[in-house]
């Protein structure tokens, strides 16, 4: 009798623990999926773009650009702070050191602060000094951001650059002819939640003119690393220096995002810009921050899909079947 309750005690042990294993890969408490939110803020001729990402209520965020100090103040700090109401920023990342850009920034970081280990990046360096580990317990970036390096906000969310001084992962800027300037050393990123994806490079350019003076088309090299996007944050307010013909086609977005303001110096975005946005197949909408200067006006064809001074322009997805760009829905199918 021993011998057969002794055999029993062993089979009903291997049965507890076959399914404590079962439990173990298979948990009762489903696996919460995170909301991306990216937030575009009217800042005029700048850019300021906050992305949000919420799980089980709690939030970590990224700050893109700062718009100027003006900006930063009006709109940007307000706009966080309905955001975030106590907490720091995680992380802050200067594209490039145009003032629209990078002063805005400094404002925000200096008003709001940083969370705990948080980081503020600029094209060149890291401030303060990195944390070894991230919230998701992997490693940190501990150096200035380079194509290849992410940013850790959540497991599920690739925060990805994907250009930093004129260079991508591929492929290098060597020549002198032309110049790299400022714009074309802007920092870039892919941002990927399930089937969304999203690109933004600061002033990024594309091989098209700036004045007289030929710019670095920077936009090519990018394109391969990028792949189709579900929507793009249109390089440099649409300025003719950028969002080249292959950048487009590669890219070949649903919807994209233009911040721009009513500016008669630069009368952003450019009609070639424009133009190659109507041709593009895929493309439901054109959305833009502030007034469109584009000279004489938006056309017929414009209009169909330009939404302009939409204000602060908001983008909500779980990385499912759709996403929403301020409050109108569009199908990732």
């Amino acid at each position: 009798m021993k011998t057969g309750y002794r055999r029993f005690d062993l089979i009903l042990v291997a049965v507890m623990t076959l399914s404590t294993h079962a439990a173990s890969q298979n948990p009762s408490t489903p696996h919460t999926s995170p909301t991306l939110k990216i937030i575009h803020f009217n800042v005029g001729n700048g850019d300021a773009t906050l992305v949000v990402i919420e799980r089980d209520s709690k939030k970590k965020t990224l700050l893109i650009d700062g718009g100027s100090s003006q900006m930063a103040g009006n709109v940007v700090i307000p706009g966080i702070k309905q955001e975030i109401s106590s907490q720091g920023i995680d992380y802050a990342v200067a594209t490039h050191y145009d003032p629209e850009h990078r002063d805005g920034l400094e404002t925000v970081v200096r008003s709001i602060g940083m969370s705990e280990g948080g980081m503020v990046y600029d094209r060149d360096r890291a401030w303060p000094s990195a944390p070894s580990r991230t919230a998701d317990g992997e490693k940190a970036v501990d150096r200035p951001l380079q194509p290849g390096s992410r940013i850790s906000l959540d497991p599920d969310v690739v925060i990805e650059c994907v250009a930093a001084n004129g260079n991508t992962k591929r492929w290098r800027w060597i020549t002198k002819d032309p110049p790299l300037d400022e714009n074309a050393q802007s920092l870039a990123f892919l941002i990927t939640l399930g089937k969304f994806r999203y690109f933004v490079g600061g002033d990024l350019t594309g091989g098209g003119r700036s004045g007289w003076n030929a710019t670095p088309n920077i936009e090519s090299a990018i394109a391969s690393d990028v792949g189709e996007v579900s929507v793009l944050r249109v390089n440099h307010h649409g300025s003719c220096s950028s969002t080249n013909q292959a950048f487009l086609s590669t890219l070949n977005p649903l919807v994209a995002v233009i911040s721009t303001g009513h500016d008669q110096v630069y009368q952003w975005p450019c009609r070639e810009v424009l133009d190659r946005l109507n041709a593009l197949p895929r493309l439901n909408a054109v959305y833009a921050t502030g007034d469109v200067a584009t000279p004489k006006g938006l056309t017929a064809d414009d209009k169909k899909k330009v939404k302009s001074s939409q204000g602060t322009i908001t983008i909500v997805t779980t990385g499912g079947a759709d996403f929403q760009v301020n409050g109108t829905r569009y199908s990732l199918k």
